[in-house]
């Protein structure tokens, strides 16, 4: 970090002190602001004087400079207890803390024997953390190092590089690593005005706004060279080289790296790439996803660090493929295909979304625009580049597009989605890419997203979970015998801590609506309303997520009169608050929006009905802490998983949803409640679908929801019935949907598999790599030649009884390949009306010597067992087979019989 640490405190002492403090907004501080005065006889020159921190305080700084402390709570209450009102008016960022707090605070810590005992503590808590083990690990793979790509992170709310629920995701994904020492460094883009600021105007239209981010008065380090120069990368770009800075972000033990083109040498149009998150049009994404991707494999190259596994997490960084198997190419002789398959060895790939807007594509021009050459493609053709990023059937198809995530699928051998049902829509969705492959087994799994708790758990629960569930509750969070302890809470703290979290919430709600209300001009009347909108008392029902149309934000006010008498009855109180940004672009999203804003502005919801501007970290933890009920309403199956009700359910909050994303695995009677939703094949008609469902949402609120909540029990005043729904959410919710569990998942199931593959494949000078690529090109001279020729199978008009077995027989030509090539199979399960086999599986068919004619066809066997009744159906296929291969699928090839 630029060292202006002296400067400050020589202007008020005289002398150079060591620790005082960074500027925020003003990187060269010996640059004096100029400016006439009105009124004033001669022009003023201004300076900005920052506190010096004592000695004694240095550990402050060490403590600020690491982001653990946005989820460590005894570093945050070090800021807190210095000084309460700065450090809620800097939204608990230390390093604008340090920067503003009084020097007569400093003091008065400096002498405070309590303060430096925390401080200490804190200090020691820290060391320990950064000293302790890494994640114990077999001996042949203490040298796995996983990078993780993303194009957003959602590290705090005042650093906002991020713009939803995928940044929010990877901040946690960060935290978590960082917890269980796994062995992680981060790759993304630092944005210097980040994504945006959202204002609305009177009528509820979204506006942006774009405040800078200056680096230097972050927790940022600039990585330099040993000369103390910035470490630069280049990627090449249509006008010529681009360069980049990298920043170095701390996050616990996890190295946090961002690429910067706002660097000198570089023309205004290159150092406007790094100046918004999802801003400019295609170009300026295609520009930044190249920078990610392949800017990003060089930056590790040039920091020296040597991953054994990539995680691109969703596709923006899915260039990383090429340039990876550019430098395998450079570095170890290799071809392409043998590049690649290295490549595809180690890299992991995680999707985040089945709406179409969210996975990027360019057109064949605009490719060739930004990869002119063979030299820039690897040495490939152009059709043979844009071949992998195109579906099966699209692969030499004129016009087609280049799709970011079919590049990644394509690219990975690890592939998820992001809960279950996603899992399954993404096999669905992608099937063709894996052109014959049966939906079941095309190679995408899932990893259902998770939180971190520490940052998300409001106070008051995480000190009843330390009280009652135990001291290191955190470090056991997936244990259901730990949660299992929630039982032990006793109704009364557990309803306090809840009303509690509720009464900030609406404290905070109020302040919100304030600043929004003067923002549009409000008059003092309005103003003063503000102070009766809202009650600490109400059940209060949250929605806050990104406003797109397909999250279907306004089917809670479907119907006016029905809300209306909800939020109306004075003696079971409701208020609903939401919250929630579009997509600067997304004027479908905006419309969204600002029909909710008009409805919360109708006579008979007003006050009862808010809608809170700038959704971000903040305000979400607010709202996911004070919330008793958490509504969401996606069109299923178009969520692909979805978080925010996981933090309201660990906050003690009940969930309310269609089964769709994390949901539809998690919900269970008497949990929370779902939202009935028409048969898939029902309805064709989007329109039935919003009405029935805001109906049975009407229903659930009015029938259950409310009794539930306003029952009291006459002994103790308590709704007995909601607290025994809370505890039942946290015992099944609690050991499940923490990013602990997640990154553990990711571990086993992705990370150390992939580093095995990878240096499987990369061992002797890649020459499991070169085998595998020799034994696919092999394959696709031959595998053309190969054919079902005839299939032998019973009488399929006779009934079977459950018990007996089917005798299949099947006569393959192999084309010149081997037995030991290929896996002959037959492929069964329960079909549909459509004769579709549903949920089948595979079986292998054995050699039939005794049918086999000598340099002719083979033939091959296998009985079926007809284990349950009902009607089955089977298929006959060949696939090639390979050790190295990480799976059938990833070959490509299958012949079905057609005979």
């Amino acid at each position: 970090m630029r060292d202006i640490r002296g400067l400050a405190a020589s202007l008020v002492k005289g002398t150079t002190a060591p620790h005082s403090v960074p500027l925020r907004s003003h990187p060269n501080p010996s640059e004096a602001q100029q400016s006439i005065v009105a009124g004033f006889p001669g022009k003023v020159r201004t300076l900005h004087v920052a506190p010096a921190l004592p000695a004694a305080l240095s550990g402050l700084r060490t403590i600020a400079q690491n982001w653990r402390h946005t989820w460590n709570a005894t570093a945050r209450g070090l800021f807190r207890r210095l000084d309460p009102a700065l450090w809620k008016s800097v939204r608990q960022d230390p390093m604008l803390f340090l920067a503003r707090v009084e020097q007569e605070t400093l003091r008065s810590a400096e002498s405070d024997p309590g303060f430096l005992g925390l401080l200490h503590a804190a200090m020691e808590d820290a060391r320990r953390d950064q000293v302790a083990p890494a994640i114990a690990l077999p001996e042949s793979e203490r040298d796995l190092l996983v990078a993780y790509f993303c194009a957003e992170f959602a590290v705090a709310e005042y650093f906002q590089i991020y713009s939803g629920g995928l940044g929010v995701l990877a901040g946690d994904h960060l935290r978590s690593a960082s917890d269980l020492r796994l062995p992680f460094v981060a790759v993304g883009l630092f944005y210097r005005e980040g994504y945006n600021t959202q204002r609305l105007g009177s009528d509820g239209w979204q506006h942006e706004v774009y405040p800078a981010i200056d680096p230097y008065s972050q927790a940022l380090e600039s990585v330099r060279t040993p000369e103390g120069i910035p470490l630069m990368i280049r990627v090449d770009l249509p006008e010529g080289p681009c360069a980049a800075r990298i920043w170095k972000a701390t996050i616990g033990r996890t190295q946090l790296y961002l690429l910067d083109t706002v660097v000198r040498e570089n023309p205004q149009e290159h150092r406007q790439l790094t100046a918004r998150l999802y801003g400019g049009d295609e170009h300026t994404r295609i520009r930044q996803e190249i920078l990610l991707g392949i800017g990003g494999v060089r930056a590790l190259r040039a920091l020296g660090i040597r991953p054994s596994v990539w995680h691109m997490n969703e596709g923006h960084s899915a260039f990383l493929v090429l340039e990876r198997a550019r430098v395998a190419m450079e570095e170890q002789g290799l071809g392409f295909e043998a590049a690649l398959e290295l490549v595809r060895a180690s890299t992991v790939f995680t999707t985040h979304t089945p709406v179409p807007a969210g996975n990027d594509a360019f057109g064949p021009e605009m490719m060739l625009r930004y990869f002119p050459t063979p030299e820039s493609r690897c040495g490939l053709a152009l059709e043979d580049l844009l071949a992998l990023g195109r579906r099966a059937q699209d692969a030499a198809k004129e016009g087609a597009l280049f799709e970011m995530t079919i590049l990644a699928l394509q690219g990975a051998g690890g592939r998820n989605g992001v809960s279950r049902l996603h899992g399954q829509v993404s096999r669905r969705m992608f099937r063709d890419v894996w052109d014959g492959t049966p939906e079941e087994e095309v190679p995408i799994g899932s990893v259902t997203n998770g939180v971190h708790y520490e940052t998300w758990i409001g106070e008051e629960m995480a000190a009843l979970f330390s009280r009652y569930l135990a001291r290191d509750w955190t470090q056991r969070q997936d244990d259901p015998a730990l949660w299992a302890k929630v039982d032990d809470i006793p109704d009364e703290e557990l309803w306090r801590a809840r009303e509690r979290m509720r009464e900030r919430l609406i404290s905070a709600a109020r302040e919100r609506l304030r600043l929004q209300v003067t923002r549009q001009g409000g008059r003092p009347r309005e103003l003063a309303a503000i102070d009766e909108m809202l009650s600490p008392d109400a059940l209060t029902i949250g929605f806050a997520r990104r406003m797109a149309p397909y999250k279907r934000a306004g089917l809670l006010l479907r119907d006016v009169k029905r809300i209306a008498a909800l939020v109306g009855d004075a003696k079971r109180p409701v208020q609903i608050l939401y919250a929630g940004k579009a997509h600067p672009r997304n004027d479908a999203g905006k419309e969204d929006l600002r029909a909710v804003f008009q409805a919360t502005q109708r006579e008979e919801l007003k006050g009862r009905v808010v809608f809170l501007e700038d959704y971000d970290l903040e305000l979400g933890r607010l709202l996911t802490q004070g919330c008793d009920l958490w509504l969401n309403t996606p069109r299923r199956p178009q969520e692909a998983s979805g978080t925010s009700g996981m933090k309201s359910v660990l906050n003690g909050g009940i969930h309310m949803s269609i089964l769709d994303g994390w949901w539809d695995e998690a919900y269970q009677p008497g949990l929370g409640w779902a939202i009935d939703s028409p048969p898939e094949l029902a309805v064709v008609d989007p329109e039935d679908v919003d009405r029935t469902e805001s109906d049975n949402l009407y229903d659930l609120l009015e029938g259950e929801v409310l009794p539930a909540f306003w029952q009291r029990s006459t002994a103790s005043s308590l709704p007995s019935e909601w607290i025994r729904r809370v505890k039942a959410s946290l015992k099944a919710h609690g050991p499940r949907f923490g990013t602990h569990r997640m990154v553990r998942e990711y571990l086993e199931a992705f990370y150390r598999p992939a580093h095995r593959r990878g240096r499987a494949l990369g061992a002797d000078g890649a020459r499991g790599a070169s085998e595998l690529a020799a034994y696919r090109a092999r394959l696709r001279g031959a595998f053309e030649r190969v054919a079902i020729l005839a299939v032998e199978e019973p009488d399929t008009r006779k009934t079977r009884e459950v018990g007996h077995v089917v005798l299949v027989r099947a006569q393959v030509e192999l084309g010149g390949l081997s037995e030991e090539d290929v896996a002959v199979e037959l492929y069964l399960g329960p079909v549909d009306g459509g004769l579709e086999i549903q949920g089948g599986r595979s079986l292998p068919m054995q050699r039939e010597t005794s049918l086999d004619v000598e340099s002719g066809p083979l033939w091959f066997a296998a009985e079926i067992p007809l284990e349950k009744s009902g009607r089955i159906g089977y298929a006959v296929r060949v696939r090639p087979v390979h050790p190295l291969a990480h799976g059938s699928a990833d070959l490509r090839w299958v012949r079905w019989a057609t005979v």
